[in-house]
């Protein structure tokens, strides 16, 4: 019987795209930009791509967070010929801090975490996400009043889909796997971190893409959870 939900928060409950997508249009023109990229594309497009292989490493434990916060805009200046670390520090800094004073949410988050909660059960986030700005995000988006407890890795120690992190989580809200769900994005830190705890997951995919996971329950709408619990 189902006690707990284990909520990924970063494109699962808050809507990571839309928010990073405005921040960094925000960053373009505050910082002048355009000084030495063709487009705001152009520049979006360099800095997904080094942002995308550093969480990897990161993930890994190939890379420090700090490599994360400031080498992804360092990298992604230098591919522009711009070999300006201070201007890379100052953009990962105005990220962190402006993205996560955005509060759009997945459709239907707040819906779902209210009928959940007003069932009864315990609510609680798990992210590999930064400390510093997962809690602020936590809090002006509305979630927190639905939330027990909060696991951030940089404050756990272990980082999805690491078993260590959910043997954490599961040590300190006094549960056992059976009684616990999942409910994320990623097929790696989320689905199958689930799956070797013991958790039973729900993989969402809130844009349909064709990615391999196991033979689990799978959702493209949180607003699905109300009819499965």
């Amino acid at each position: 019987m189902t006690q707990h939900f284990l909520f990924d928060l970063d494109h699962t409950l808050w809507d990571f795209d839309s928010n990073s997508l405005a921040t960094m249009q925000q960053l373009y023109g505050q910082c002048r930009l355009s000084r030495f990229f063709g487009s705001f594309d152009s520049f979006h497009s360099v800095y997904a791509r080094h942002n995308s292989v550093l969480w990897q490493a990161y993930g890994c434990g190939q890379a420090a967070a700090s490599e994360v916060k400031y080498l992804r805009f360092y990298r992604t200046l230098l591919d522009a010929g711009v070999a300006d670390y201070d201007l890379a520090h100052l953009l990962g800094d105005e990220y962190l801090y402006k993205s996560s004073l955005r509060t759009a949410l997945m459709p239907n988050a707040l819906a779902v975490l209210r009928y959940l909660s007003g069932k009864g059960y315990g609510i609680h986030i798990v992210s590999n996400g930064f400390a510093e700005v997962q809690h602020r995000k936590i809090a002006l988006s509305g979630i927190g009043r639905y939330v027990r407890n909060v696991f951030l890795s940089d404050e756990v120690g272990f980082m999805k889909p690491q078993p260590e992190f959910f043997r954490h989580v599961l040590g300190a809200i006094h549960a056992s796997p059976d009684v616990c769900v999942l409910v994320g994005d990623s097929p790696e830190s989320d689905i199958a971190g689930a799956m070797g705890a013991g958790i039973r997951p729900v993989f969402y995919n809130s844009r349909q893409l064709p990615v391999s996971v196991p033979p689990v329950a799978a959702i493209d709408n949180l607003a699905q959870l109300v009819s499965m619990f």
